[in-house]
């Protein structure tokens, strides 16, 4: 039985496909980090980190004394619905930018750090599909309505 199991996976890691190795070169433009760009002028682009899970999105940028210019924490949700956000344990100022499944921008709210309860709640003007946080006062509502563009 043993020799039969060895032989079903020899002859199955046989017929796998491998993927050829791709040299990227140094200076290539492919790369791995996400980013925004909103359509400020000139245009501004954030490097974000990922909230995907709930786990993610639960902590989101809580604890952090700094949040490095440039960067954001993009928060991915599966459809548009109107979406709710606090700052609990959060200890820097943020903006937040609503944006739906179409790259609108459909809200943008200023944030303040909460270190005990209650904290307010900012909630979306309209369904959304993500919620970029940035350091305060680098979004303005002139922006909403307007598209971003998201590259990975």
């Amino acid at each position: 039985m043993k020799a039969r199991y060895l032989l079903l996976l020899l002859f199955l890691a046989s017929c796998a496909q491998t993927q050829p190795a791709i040299n990227l070169p140094t200076n290539s433009p492919i790369t791995t980090q996400p980013s925004v760009t909103l359509p400020t002028t000139p245009l501004t682009t954030y490097n974000v980190e990922l909230a995907l899970t709930d786990a993610q999105r639960e902590i989101g940028l809580m604890n952090r004394s700094s949040l490095p210019q440039g960067q954001g924490m993009l928060f991915v949700f599966n459809y548009d619905r109107p979406l709710s956000f606090w700052m609990k344990n959060t200890l820097i100022p943020l903006d937040i930018l609503f944006i739906n499944s179409t790259l609108d921008i459909v809200d943008v709210r200023h944030m303040v750090p909460c270190t005990q309860d209650p904290c307010q709640n900012y909630d979306s003007a309209g369904p959304a599909m993500y919620a970029l946080e940035i350091n305060a006062n680098q979004a303005q509502t002139s922006l909403i309505g307007e598209k971003v563009a998201m590259s990975r």
